[in-house]
């Protein structure tokens, strides 16, 4: 799709989509994969109705700062004016807004609302992960033989589950500075601070002074923050029985610990490492099939948005 100018403000951008020629407006978070994969989504949805749509990035809403906060700004402007749905010179226009749930369910700060599509898991390197060929995206972007993965990747949820656990307790850590509102060094923008080199799984000093920091900010002192710690940590090792790890575990976080084990396997030398971790989600992005089951979760919200009156 051709790219929009910026429009400083939300009624010029409003009446600039009300003029345009595509009836649908695909708002996404991301920079990186998430026009490819969501624009996948609406052609599915669109191409066999003959509807026009545009996939837009945050960054190109005012004020330009992109991520989630953008575009929920913009779909409560929308929202309050009656124009999620607009109807202009004989044309309907219909916004969606394609959002990371990252863990909004466990804060309980979801919208509910047609036009709001949240991932199924915390956000979409999850499903591209989950449902994507990982071998081959991985070996292509390590310039790699497919076969030398063969002992690392047995299965692309198989890698993906017993790579999620050893970052468990690190995942605690972000959830409880998440859920209360904590703003220091362990949240879900970080990658694990507490990790030993060697194991690969948590070190104990690192994660101790983990827990004292994070304990002195919320006022606790070590017997109730472990406590609070032993509770989340429940929670987590539940989600990662049932197989749901990619619910709770960030998807953005699969790129460094697969280089964490391409590294293992082959050593820093033999593979193509210059930018891998920026480079592989879209590399198994390539190998998804959108005419596979999983993508019936995108498609069947999308057309009950497009539908609504």
């Amino acid at each position: 799709m051709p790219h929009r100018r910026l429009f400083h403000t939300h009624s010029a951008y409003l009446r600039s989509m009300q003029m345009s020629s595509a009836s649908l407006f695909a708002f996404v978070e991301g920079k990186d994969i998430d026009r490819f994969f969501y624009g996948h989504i609406c052609y599915n949805v669109c191409n066999p109705q003959g509807l026009i749509y545009e996939t837009c990035k945050a960054d190109e809403l005012p004020p330009f700062a992109g991520g989630k906060s953008t575009l929920l700004e913009f779909y409560n402007y929308l929202r309050l004016r009656h124009c999620l749905v607009s109807h202009f010179g004989g044309k309907k226009t219909t916004a969606v807004f394609f959002l990371d749930k990252d863990i909004d369910d466990l804060k309980h700060i979801r919208k509910r609302s047609k036009h709001v599509i949240y991932t199924r898991y915390y956000d979409v390197q999850n499903e591209v992960f989950h449902n994507g060929n990982l071998k081959r995206g991985a070996a292509s972007a390590a310039s790699l033989d497919e076969r030398v993965l063969d002992p690392l990747i047995i299965s692309s949820n198989n890698w993906c589950s017993h790579a999620s656990r050893r970052w468990h307790d690190w995942l605690v850590l972000c959830i409880i500075s998440s859920l209360n509102g904590i703003r220091c060094q362990y949240n879900f923008g970080s990658l694990s601070q507490i990790q030993c080199p060697t194991t690969r799984l948590s070190e104990p000093t690192r994660l101790d002074q983990a827990k004292m920091t994070l304990a002195t900010l919320l006022g606790l002192n070590a017997i109730d923050f472990q406590i609070l710690y032993d509770i989340i940590s429940l929670r987590v090792k539940r989600y990662f029985r049932s197989g749901q790890h990619n619910i709770i575990f960030k998807g953005k976080w699969y790129p460094y610990l697969l280089e964490e084990d391409i590294i293992n396997l082959v050593g820093r030398n033999n593979y193509t490492h210059n930018g891998f971790s920026n480079r592989v989600s879209s590399s198994v992005a390539s190998t998804l099939d959108f005419e596979q089951a999983w993508v019936d979760y995108y498609t069947t919200r999308l057309q009950a948005a497009i539908i609504k009156n």
